[in-house]
């Protein structure tokens, strides 16, 4: 999966050195996702405030983020290019979801870097 494949799924237009696409994770009604690539990688960012695993969970839902899993994708396949894997650069190991969530996990943000506190937050369990 490439960052054009991506904006090309999602409806996104170029900007800058990538794309500028909705965002999945949120209603997103002015594209905020920027989706590049560097070094072989798919980097993300959601400009209105999302976090990048939600993100990127959100673009593996529709198919559009490579089976870390599997460690592969389409394009390496497509190239013949080693496939990279999704590994935590601290300790290599690959990421996991675990719930339930643990009572020692932080408690979530809820200040946003630009907008201040929120004024509401919802819980999604599933």
């Amino acid at each position: 999966m490439t960052a054009a494949e991506i904006a090309d799924a999602i409806g996104g237009h170029r900007s800058g050195g990538g794309w500028l696409v909705r965002c999945p994770a949120h209603d997103d009604r002015t594209p905020s996702l920027s989706v590049t690539e560097r070094d072989g990688r798919l980097l993300v960012r959601c400009h209105a405030g999302c976090n990048q695993s939600v993100v990127i969970e959100a673009l593996r839902a529709r198919g559009l983020w490579p089976d870390a899993a599997r460690g592969s994708t389409a394009r390496a396949k497509r190239d013949g290019a080693p496939a990279r894997g999704h590994a935590d650069a601290r300790s290599g190991a690959e990421p996991r979801v675990i719930l339930p969530v643990p009572e020692s996990a932080p408690a979530p943000v809820l200040r946003h870097r630009e907008h201040g506190v929120a004024s509401q937050h919802w819980i999604y369990r599933d």
